[in-house]
């Protein structure tokens, strides 16, 4: 008797014992879909209204997938971000303490600007307002000495006086995409006749994104301002052109160029809705036209007022 309820304890512990097993595989399964579900949320909040490669790749095709310009070694990246690299490819950016960051932003920009640069007095009342005129010439001249030396690193880049201006001589050997990107706006717009690939290097520059939309300060506001007007200006011309009224990735393109400018233009928001709408893709279409309510909302503090049939009826 003994024996046999020896037995069936033995059976019942046979029994469960797998459980042991399992319980770790399904803690497992769990978590790897939790994993997977909320990977699957930040994706989709990231996106906003951009289009992603995989989803222009099923459209009409001119844009090329390599860059025509190199920002990896040799350059002074203002656009999108403040990125500056050495001639050998080592980022130098965190080298750029404060003070050295705007003194080469303040002659840079300047420079672009107006040829002649900006005065001493003008750098002065910037960067060392708060001291005497003989420390202030005196710290502009230890950081100029040192701010030479950092771009040294990048390549063949002048910083001269002249007639107590300060500007500065980028040479053939350094890529900056602000000045490359001005020159190009420039010659888009005094002249109508270029080739796709003038229109492709253009399309490049811009969609880098704004210029230095992480760093904030004053003197920066009115060139923030100025190259973003003259980028839209552009862009709505481009829009508009005979020749790419029927190129949707271009086009695409474009107006994802435009919400990195203004992110509730109405028109970007048209042509990306339907373009998508007339390419069979009216969930992607859908999608960027609810994100771009409800970013409308949470930040102007009301609803959006076209619906999702006006916007995409009017391309």
């Amino acid at each position: 008797m003994v024996y046999s309820q020896i037995l069936q304890q033995d059976k019942k512990k046979q029994d469960f014992s797998f459980l042991w097993y399992l319980i770790p595989a399904i803690i497992l399964l769990v978590g790897t879909g939790i994993f997977i579900r909320k990977r699957g949320k930040n994706r989709k909040k990231d996106n906003k209204f951009s289009t992603s490669k995989s989803e222009t790749d099923s459209l009409i095709f001119t844009v090329p997938d390599k860059p025509y310009f190199n920002r990896d070694r040799a350059c002074i990246c203002l656009l999108g971000s403040f990125n500056v690299k050495s001639k050998t490819g080592e980022n130098i950016t965190s080298s750029f303490t404060p003070i050295l960051k705007s003194l080469l932003l303040l002659i840079l920009l300047n420079t672009e600007k107006d040829n002649r640069g900006i005065t001493s007095k003008k750098l002065d009342d910037l960067l060392w307002g708060d001291k005497n005129e003989k420390s202030a010439r005196n710290n502009r001249n230890v950081s100029i000495s040192r701010l030479r030396l950092l771009l040294e690193k990048v390549g063949n880049i002048q910083i001269v006086n002249d007639n107590n201006f300060w500007k500065i001589v980028l040479g053939d050997d350094v890529f900056c995409d602000y000045h490359t990107a001005l020159n190009y706006i420039d010659e888009a717009t005094k002249t109508t006749v270029h080739d796709e690939e003038f229109f492709n290097k253009v399309l490049e520059l811009l969609l880098y994104g704004p210029l230095l939309p992480n760093t904030e300060s004053d003197y920066l506001d009115s060139f923030k301002s100025h190259y973003s007007d003259i980028t839209i200006d552009l862009l709505h011309l481009l829009l508009h052109k005979e020749e790419f009224q029927n190129n949707d990735k271009f086009r695409l393109k474009i107006a994802d160029s435009i919400f990195q400018h203004d992110s509730f233009n109405e028109e970007a928001l048209r042509i990306k809705c339907s373009i998508f709408c007339r390419n069979d893709k009216m969930g992607i279409a859908k999608s960027i036209y609810d994100n771009f309510c409800k970013e409308y909302q949470t930040l102007l503090g009301e609803k959006y007022g076209l619906s999702f049939n006006d916007v995409t009826k009017e391309e």
